[in-house]
């Protein structure tokens, strides 16, 4: 089990994204939750109005978080790929920390 999971988390590592990490980073220092945000986001297929549904916030609200997300992370307006490849890191992210042993 414990090969498993060495090897689980060194294979995860190729999915992740230092650009959430920078997120996170971002939230402890300033209060926001635009970690989550982005997480829901891509959950909901991109879908703004979904999306401030799910995290009981005005459309305005998501709205702004969105738009200063994409600025901190530079990321491009309506870019598949992109999303897919975040996406993919949050995904990495929940495994590997299902994988770790618990400490």
């Amino acid at each position: 089990e414990l090969l498993l999971t060495a090897h689980g988390n060194h294979a995860l590592k190729r999915y992740d994204d230092d650009r959430l990490q920078l997120l996170r980073k971002y939230d402890r220092q300033y209060g926001t939750e635009y970690y989550k945000t982005l997480h829901t986001y891509l959950q909901c297929a991109c879908n703004r109005s979904k999306t401030a549904q799910e995290l009981f916030i005005s459309r305005n609200t998501m709205d702004y978080r969105i738009n200063k997300i994409r600025e901190l992370l530079m990321l491009k307006d309506n870019d598949g790929e992109e999303c897919m490849q975040l996406l993919l890191a949050f995904k990495a992210r929940e495994l590997k920390d299902h994988l770790s042993p618990v400490r």
